[in-house]
């Protein structure tokens, strides 16, 4: 059962602009600090990218290690907002939404991950906490 997303309450959406090559297709995931939370998946929504705190939340410890966005955010209820949300942006729509990890609320902000020729092959994301 597909569920559109204007059912979802706490999501916003936007629609896609312009992109730019991103990771590892080309550039950076953009400046990181060591309390940044950000991540980069592919089409299939493996991690290709993932900042170390965000694997310390999460508690990866092996950096070797394929991982799938479910292994990071976990399946977040029976709705799954957060899975739910990386195929939005997947067909190209930028999302924003509050998701919980490790007792903290994040908001997350999520794009397409675009090639050289304006197709999306993944989903950039970042989380900032609430209330830090």
């Amino acid at each position: 059962m597909s569920i559109p997303r204007e059912k979802f309450l706490g999501a916003r959406t936007r629609p896609l602009g312009k992109g730019t090559v991103h990771g590892r297709f080309g550039a950076t995931m953009g400046p990181m600090n060591a309390s940044s939370l950000s991540w980069q998946t592919d089409a299939r929504l493996e991690i290709t990218a993932l900042s170390r705190a965000l694997r310390e939340l999460a508690g990866i410890l092996d950096t070797d290690q394929r991982l799938h966005l479910s292994d990071v955010w976990g399946h977040d209820g029976p709705l799954g907002l957060t899975m739910r949300s990386h195929h939005w942006v997947l067909e190209g729509t930028a999302v924003s939404l509050r998701a919980r990890k490790g007792g903290r609320d994040y908001r997350l902000d999520l794009e397409p991950l675009v090639d050289g020729e304006g197709r999306v092959v993944g989903v950039n994301g970042w989380a900032t906490e609430l209330n830090a």
